[in-house]
């Protein structure tokens, strides 16, 4: 036999071709390994939200975000109606209020971003649908504030 009549099988060495089959079993191994191991990692997380299927939204914002959190967050829905209003004072360096205004939704907050942009008493008369309420908010760790509206910066100085 001639060397054009032969397969190009036959042409390659036995070393390369071991290779080969070598590398395509540890890639289907590695494929089934990871299968099972996210198969595993699936059920745990599905056993543990099954747990959680009974869990009100209140009882959960209490263990995602901390009970400080939460009481805070359940006073300023007892001052805003659903339909109304809040002045939103982010003194956070960060400007993480949008996660607060999520929480509060479907009230509209108006963001003021330094305590010199709140209004006086004489710029409110001006504007009287300004928010009644005013909300400071300083990150994460510290839970949100109501302050009266005639003063906000009384509690921002603390």
């Amino acid at each position: 036999m001639t060397r054009l009549s032969q397969s190009s099988a036959d042409l390659e060495p036995k070393w390369l071709r071991s290779l080969r089959i070598l590398v395509l079993g540890a890639l289907v191994l590695q494929i089934a390994w990871g299968g099972v191991v996210n198969g595993r990692e699936s059920l745990r997380s599905l056993a543990a939200l099954r747990s959680l299927r009974h869990e009100t939204a209140a009882a959960a914002r209490r263990r995602l975000l901390g009970d400080p959190y939460a009481r805070a967050l359940e006073q300023i829905e007892a001052t805003v109606p659903l339909d109304g209003a809040y002045v939103l004072l982010d003194l956070d360096p960060n400007a993480t209020a949008i996660v607060l205004q999520g929480d509060l939704a479907p009230r509209r907050a108006v963001l003021v971003t330094s305590a010199s942009g709140l209004p006086n008493r004489t710029r409110m008369r001006r504007h009287p649908r300004w928010p009644e309420t005013t909300v400071v908010y300083r990150g994460f760790d510290v839970p949100p504030e109501v302050v009266p509206m005639d003063n906000p910066s009384r509690k921002r100085r603390r």
